[in-house]
């Protein structure tokens, strides 16, 4: 059976974390900066990733869709993350490498960057004196 399967052998389908992506997850957190996590996973498999990936305890906040009931790009999973931190839409730089989810940060006054390689994200946040 197909689900039995993708249950069974999830973990074997997670890849290996991007080294260039934690470490600058690492100098933004030495920064002083708040980082936070949106993802779209079920929630018993986020907690094998967290188990995995240790980089995962750097976020401040993760919210993950399994657990709260809505998924990227909702408009409601946004709404979750800035009112749950009191952030400004403003004075939050949304990453993601899926187009529609960057939309739907911009159309809710977020700052958002569709993310395409490690370099590109570096060059991207400089704009916002990031880290």
């Amino acid at each position: 059976d197909l689900i039995r399967a993708y249950d069974s052998r999830w973990e074997e389908m997670l890849k290996e974390p991007i080294r260039e992506n934690a470490a600058l997850l690492e100098e933004l957190k030495a920064a002083g900066r708040r980082v936070y996590a949106l993802s779209n996973w079920p929630k018993e498999k986020f907690g094998i990733a967290r188990r995995r990936f240790s980089f995962l305890s750097l976020f401040d906040d993760v919210i993950i869709s399994g657990e709260v009931g809505f998924k990227k790009p909702s408009p409601e999973i946004f709404g979750l993350l800035l009112s749950r931190h009191n952030l400004e839409p403003g004075g939050v730089v949304f990453i993601d490498d899926t187009p529609g989810h960057v939309d739907a940060a911009r159309s809710l006054g977020l700052n958002a960057i569709l993310y395409e390689s490690p370099g590109q994200l570096r060059k991207e946040l400089a704009r916002y004196s990031l880290p």
